[in-house]
């Protein structure tokens, strides 16, 4: 199964978020299932939202330049509001330091284009849950060039020269009949095998 390059973005931007020791800690993941514990808060989630793909002009085969969407979101539970913002205004911080200088990340794409975050806090019984979205529009290149299955293994190279020519002889057998010229002839290609080459590779 091929691995979009908007997957391996993913997992780089999670190796970055850990690697940062934000609030989360380890708690980086990409998607899931089962939801967030409140146990394992604050956490952060990762994941290739969506990607737009612009064509890079005619090269021969499909080539793009992609525009990725990666959203990271923020998960945390605080005993009040002012807590919930004072953590998530850390971890926006946290969020954008990491991803946007790891030399991983910079060196594998061409332009980060944009950031866009937004912020929610509710009360949930006795406890205040913040949550944090942040989309990074990341563009880089993308070519898929056509994948080759037949193998060369050998090449076979004949010469049926101009000249000299047998202006009247008649070869049967000749490996290339059509380029002959027909008897009697003033000039060649005669039909004749003159020079072989065999290359195995």
């Amino acid at each position: 199964m091929t691995v979009l390059f908007s997957e391996q973005l993913r997992e780089l931007v999670i190796a970055a978020l850990k690697a940062a020791n934000t609030l989360a800690g380890a708690n980086v993941f990409a998607p899931r299932d089962t939801p967030l514990a409140s146990s394992e808060l604050p956490a952060i989630m990762v994941d290739d939202q969506r990607e737009d793909s612009e064509s890079r002009g005619n090269a021969g085969f499909p080539a793009f330049l992609t525009t990725a969407i990666l959203l990271v979101e923020a998960k945390v539970e605080r005993e009040t509001s002012e807590a919930v913002k004072a953590d998530l205004s850390t971890l926006r911080r946290q969020i954008k330091v990491a991803a946007l200088t790891d030399w991983s990340i910079i060196a594998s794409v061409e332009q980060v284009v944009g950031v866009r975050t937004e912020t929610a806090i509710s009360a949930e019984g006795k406890k205040h849950v913040g949550e944090l979205r942040m989309q990074f529009a990341i563009r880089y290149p993308e070519d898929f060039e056509p994948i080759i299955t037949d193998q060369l293994d050998g090449l076979d190279v004949h010469a049926d020269l101009l000249d000299p020519f047998d202006s009247t002889g008649v070869y049967p057998d000749a490996p290339f009949p059509e380029a002959a010229r027909p008897a009697p002839r003033t000039s060649g290609p005669d039909g004749r095998d003159e020079a072989a080459l065999s290359i195995t590779f």
